[in-house]
């Protein structure tokens, strides 16, 4: 809806933009040094992009976002020559250091045991009846005095509210149900298991 409403209302074609984004320049996922080791990178205001312009060692750059905007592919070059020679550690710490928001990208099952997302409850574990006990991701903010677990039930098994829903809501009797389970209508399993 984004892309309709931004032509519609203003003319402008948005077009796939990949890690860049509107609130932040240069923005973007950057490898480092190590096996599948990344640094996302934001520079969100000018005195961070003229520290990043110093570390890449292109202090003509300077602080405002319409210059790095028109040489984004070759910056973002810049960046990387400087993140592959360093950890992600030390990206990270150097790019804070001096000023610009920087993060380890973390791989999704390294996620699991994050200590941040752990301490918020952004997981609850779910124990499904076929599944087993899993870690499902819960809401990512809580609401003051509320609880915050917000899964309450686990998922449904295929057909576990198929008569529910046809005799209670749609009004259909016992008999309907026995002649839709033998049209396949309706199963309790997928067909061809």
């Amino acid at each position: 809806a984004e892309m309709l409403v931004e032509h519609s209302r203003n003319g402008i074609a948005l077009r796939r933009d990949g890690n860049r984004g509107p609130g932040a320049t240069p923005q973007g996922v950057y490898r480092c040094r190590g096996d599948d080791e990344w640094v996302a990178i934001a520079a969100t205001d000018d005195a961070a992009r003229v520290s990043l312009a110093t570390l890449i060692a292109r202090p003509e750059l300077g602080p405002h976002p319409t210059a790095w905007r028109e040489r984004a592919d070759e910056i973002d070059k810049l960046i990387s020559d400087w993140t592959t020679r360093r950890s992600v550690a030390d990206a990270v710490d150097t790019l804070r250091a001096g000023g610009v928001a920087a993060a380890r990208v973390t791989a999704p099952p390294a996620l699991l045991s994050d200590p941040q997302l752990l301490e918020r409850g952004f997981w609850e574990t779910v124990d499904h009846p076929v599944a087993g006990s899993f870690l499902c991701t819960g809401m990512p903010f809580a609401f003051v005095g509320k609880p915050r677990r917000w899964i309450h039930r686990v998922p449904p098994l295929y057909g576990e509210h198929t008569d529910e829903v046809l005799t209670g809501i749609l009004g259909r009797s016992q008999r309907d149900l026995v002649e839709l389970r033998a049209l396949g209508a309706t199963a309790s399993r997928p067909a061809g298991l």
